[in-house]
């Protein structure tokens, strides 16, 4: 039967993976096992599905000549809220690397928990956190669009500040201000603002992949020196109101262990998905302070698509301020 599908499709055996459920391990083990001998004898690759859903027996595993195991959802929905939970899935990760199995886990759906699985070692990932359900159609379109793979666009709260910010300036002169004025204004420790910018541009868009831990501390570290350009300057005009904005921002971050949560509907809104590495945003479980995250969104297709911030709001509200 493989065969003739494989000669139906005219594909390599290599690009075919089939997958058994360890429920069709245990009530049909004939047939599973002919599957298993027909597609061995083939070339083509082998997965226990389900992995952990109840009938899990360590002594099939060693016994069933597989090339991949699928850790099943209900065990990774639980592993960032409940330690034991935790550890057996590090265990079956572990075993995987023992015995020469991939690893994928299955229903994924915060970057939390890919950033997790990661540093645990786990080989892939699938679930909403990557992307929906979708038809053949539209995933061969988005992976001719991107070969390399679906990519993650990061927060780019920072850059909707400044382009939002610099429009403001720009409408001084509409509403009868007059721009040089903004050259009159006394701005302290400019060097901390300039530092802050380029600290959270480097660690968003620069070319090297930082661990998780490193970039939560970054991203932290780059309000903190924010923080201290305001507080330079906090006689100005708008800079209570910038201020405020900043604050909102970095509770959610510090609440949240140096990531600023997203609401699912904005990163959806926005075409955003997720990817491993540090990302400075992006869907947690059981966030906290959520609704000061990155619930609002600029949809995709349009200039600067992201998600932003209540936060950012007020901080363009600032310095429109003390433009004008």
């Amino acid at each position: 039967m493989v065969q003739r599908l494989l000669a139906e499709r005219d594909l390599a055996p290599s690009m075919l993976e089939i997958e058994l459920t360890e429920s069709a391990f245990a009530v049909q083990q004939k047939v599973a096992t002919e599957v298993i001998s027909e597609s061995r004898t083939l070339g083509v690759g082998m997965a226990t599905d389900d992995f952990g859903s109840g009938y899990s027996s360590f002594s099939r595993l060693l016994n069933t000549p597989v090339d991949t195991l699928k850790i099943d959802q209900s065990l990774i929905h639980n592993m960032t809220n409940d330690d034991r939970n935790f550890l057996v899935i590090r265990t079956i990760i572990d075993l995987c690397g023992s015995l020469g199995l991939r690893s994928v886990a299955e229903g994924v759906e915060s970057v939390e928990t890919i950033h997790q699985l990661r540093a645990l070692g786990c080989h892939l990932v699938q679930g909403y956190a990557i992307a929906r359900p979708m038809t053949a159609g539209v995933a061969a379109a988005r992976l001719a669009e991107h070969p390399a793979g679906i990519p993650f666009a990061p927060r780019a709260g920072l850059m909707i500040i400044i382009v939002c910010s610099l429009l403001a300036i720009v409408s001084v002169p509409l509403i009868g201000g007059r721009v040089h004025r903004l050259a009159d204004l006394s701005v302290a420790r400019p060097w901390l603002a300039w530092a802050s910018i380029l600290l959270h541009t480097a660690l968003v868009s620069g070319p090297w992949d930082v661990s998780h831990r490193f970039g939560q501390m970054a991203h932290v570290a780059s309000y903190a020196v924010a923080g201290g350009f305001v507080l330079a300057n906090r006689r100005l005009p708008g800079i209570a109101v910038i201020c405020i904005g900043g604050a909102l921002n970095l509770a959610a971050i510090v609440a949240n262990g140096g990531v600023m949560p997203a609401s699912a509907a904005a990163m959806r809104a926005a075409g955003l998905t997720a990817e491993s590495g540090f990302t400075n945003t992006g869907q947690i479980d059981h966030a906290k302070l959520a609704w000061l995250g990155d619930v609002l969104a600029i949809p995709s297709g349009w200039p600067l698509a992201n998600v932003f911030s209540i936060g950012d709001i007020a901080a363009v509200i600032g310095v429109g301020y003390l433009a004008h």
